[in-house]
């Protein structure tokens, strides 16, 4: 899931289940979230994301960016009514 920063487990059977869930409440316990709120306004287009660590093994996953609307614009690109 490259556009979310996520994994995909594929499970089709009981114990591909059970080993995907493992995984998944192992990554929950062992997870840190972060959050950016840039100082100037952004402007309108895509804004990549780089998150680096220094500590060795260590996995990160983000999403590799976001996108901002050009103002007075919704997510659709159509005209917001106020």
């Amino acid at each position: 899931m490259v556009a979310t920063g996520g994994i995909h487990y594929g499970a089709l059977r009981d114990k591909t289940i059970l080993t995907a869930l493992d995984k998944i409440a192992g990554e929950l316990h062992a997870q840190y979230t972060l959050s950016y709120m840039p100082q100037a306004e952004n402007a309108a287009g895509f804004h990549a994301i780089h998150v680096s660590v220094a500590r060795p093994d260590v996995n990160v996953r983000t999403r590799p960016g976001y996108f901002v609307s050009p103002q007075g614009e919704d997510i659709a690109g159509e005209k917001k009514c106020h």
